[in-house]
């Protein structure tokens, strides 16, 4: 009937939503998710249809458009909370950091973050996530090309199989879902952000100061916006200046390079605590023994916090984590995000 309908009115809101239903009750998915991207934005059941599409589209892999069907659900409604949540997590598990707070930060101004969204937020400089590798896998899967969901499933795919020491482990392979190893998209993708920051990271583990500043003097202006990149950055510098005699002109003008550069990263991420922690190592060598004894304090917080995440079983448990809520908060305070702290008095109340 509702085909017969479309007939008459290609463009009626309520044939296509009926269509969808009908489809959805016979299996068939794809189907169902094309009619109800076809609502009009004013049509009353948009929303509603658009809110059924994006759970279809998420159970299909089909992230791509189920991003895009979220902004087009916040364009249509900006305080619409899940839509928020969905996007959180897709940039969250895609490794987008940047898009990542921004969303974060986002749906904190409208008051409609979900909970998870502040752990997203603490955790971005140090993407852990035990199913980071099967999600992204999923999404190659139905986009194979994608350099994101590529790089991000080797990213996680490189952290199921290092011991402490990021030492690779030989584990065997499953021939029906080989992941593309990082190293392959060292070659593949140069230019790509997280590619980038994972070189980085290993060179500075390495103590590799060559490394790191070869890696920084390839890296295009598009990465500047990385507060990882800012974070190598300080360390290079701090490192020359560790080198340095003592006291010499060239060592102040490393620690101010370094200095300058570690502002940068904590500027686009706050609560990365490592980048505080070469801060502090900045401001001992200074000998600023106020700004250390700040700096060591958060740094301390911050390491506390993100094991208690880590421990966690899934990342909406941090409301049944007694006090865990208000550490969240004196940490946003102390590393002087006030918008997050009132965000997080406000749940708190």
């Amino acid at each position: 009937m509702a085909r017969d309908w479309l007939k008459f009115d290609e463009k009626s809101g309520d044939a296509w939503h009926y269509l969808a239903r009908a489809a959805q009750k016979q299996g068939d998915n794809e189907l169902a998710a094309e009619c109800l991207a076809k609502l009009d934005d004013d049509h009353p059941k948009c929303l509603d249809a658009l809110f059924d599409r994006l759970g279809i589209l998420l159970k299909l892999d089909r992230v791509v458009e189920a991003e895009a069907t979220c902004r087009r659900i916040l364009k249509i409604n900006p305080d619409a909370d899940r839509a928020h949540s969905r996007l959180i997590y897709i940039y969250a598990l895609s490794l987008r950091r940047q898009k990542l707070r921004e969303q974060v930060l986002e749906s904190l101004s409208r008051g409609c973050e979900p909970p998870e969204a502040y752990v997203y937020l603490f955790t971005a400089a140090q993407s852990r996530f035990s199913n980071g590798e099967d999600v992204n896998a999923g999404w190659v899967k139905q986009d194979p090309d994608n350099e994101t969901f590529l790089v991000a499933r080797a990213y996680f795919h490189f952290l199921a199989t290092t011991d402490q020491n990021a030492q690779l482990v030989k584990l065997p392979q499953d021939p029906d879902n080989q992941a593309m190893l990082m190293e392959e998209c060292i070659k593949r993708f140069p230019k790509n952000h997280v590619v980038i920051e994972f070189q980085l990271e290993k060179a500075v583990r390495a103590g590799s100061i060559e490394r790191v500043a070869r890696i920084l003097s390839a890296t295009p202006k598009s990465a500047q916006r990385s507060s990882l990149l800012w974070r190598a950055k300080g360390w290079y510098h701090l490192a020359q200046a560790t080198i340095s005699s003592k006291g010499s002109q060239e060592e102040k003008m490393e620690l101010q390079r370094a200095e300058n550069a570690l502002q940068q990263a904590l500027a686009r991420d706050p609560y990365d605590w490592r980048a505080r922690n070469h801060l502090a190592a900045v401001f001992r060598r200074q000998e600023r023994k106020q700004q250390l004894a700040d700096a060591a304090a958060t740094v301390e917080i911050g390491k506390k916090l993100e094991k208690e995440i880590m421990e966690m079983a899934k990342s909406d448990d941090i409301a049944n984590v007694p006090g865990f809520l208000e550490r969240m908060a004196e940490y946003s305070l102390k590393c002087g995000d006030r918008s997050v702290y009132d965000a997080l008095r406000q749940r708190l109340q």
